[in-house]
């Protein structure tokens, strides 16, 4: 159950913003925006995430990094086989591994980091209240996770903000396992903060409970920018 609730979150964490076969990104990428990811219960800062793109944004790469600015693993992400299914390589330093990902299935299906361009895409529908069902996949499984998302309403939720619940799509397994929330500026739809379990483990393979924070070059309106 714990490794279902850690892939049912996985696709969001940086992922989420902005790795099959190498991706091959240009000599001078673009800095599309900052992460950074603290510990939901002590507060600290854990890692931060580094993303970048091309000027067409169709290939992009996320580094991320510790507190002391090593690179502990990094994810590749192609979206010319689609806004919402990327190809992606994901390679994790610590333990020197790497896991591919290429859509073979239904073009319908949400793959890790293109859940960021869905979110764009049925906005006005979310916006609305109304639940949305689409099927996830990440890396680890061969069938794509069933998941929901709808519009939540909380005194946290600024005006500003389009906030999100993200849960796994089942009676039973949603009492079991803890929901993703998400929040993103309604003028500019980027996302602004992911709080859940984390797509990467601690030094010792922990889950990691983490809010990240996400920051970008151009301004964006937030509850503190209104």
């Amino acid at each position: 159950m714990k490794s279902l609730a850690r892939y049912s979150a996985a696709f969001f964490c940086a992922y989420f913003v902005i790795t099959c076969r190498a991706v091959a990104i240009a000599e001078n990428p673009l800095s599309t925006a900052t992460g950074s990811a603290y510990d939901r219960s002590s507060g600290n800062l854990i890692y931060r995430e580094f993303h970048f793109c091309d000027l067409s944004s169709t290939q992009c790469s996320v580094d991320y990094r510790d507190v002391t600015g090593e690179l502990i693993a990094q994810k590749l992400l192609d979206y010319r086989t689609g806004p919402h299914s990327p190809s992606l390589v994901v390679k994790n330093f610590r333990k020197a591994e790497q896991a591919d990902l290429t859509l073979t299935g239904n073009p319908d299906w949400v793959v890790d980091a293109g859940f960021d361009n869905y979110v764009r895409s049925k906005w006005d529908v979310l916006d609305s209240g109304e639940v949305v069902k689409f099927p996830l996949l990440v890396p680890g499984f061969e069938k794509p996770l069933k998941m929901r998302a709808q519009r939540v309403d909380e005194e946290s939720c600024f005006a500003a903000e389009l906030c999100l619940e993200i849960v796994l799509d089942s009676w039973l397994l949603g009492m079991l396992v803890d929901p993703i929330t998400v929040s993103y500026s309604r003028p500019e739809k980027k996302l602004l903060r992911f709080q859940g379990i984390s797509n990467l483990r601690g030094i010792d393979g922990e889950s990691l409970d983490v809010d990240i924070r996400y920051h970008y070059s151009d301004p964006v309106v937030t509850s503190s920018n209104p």
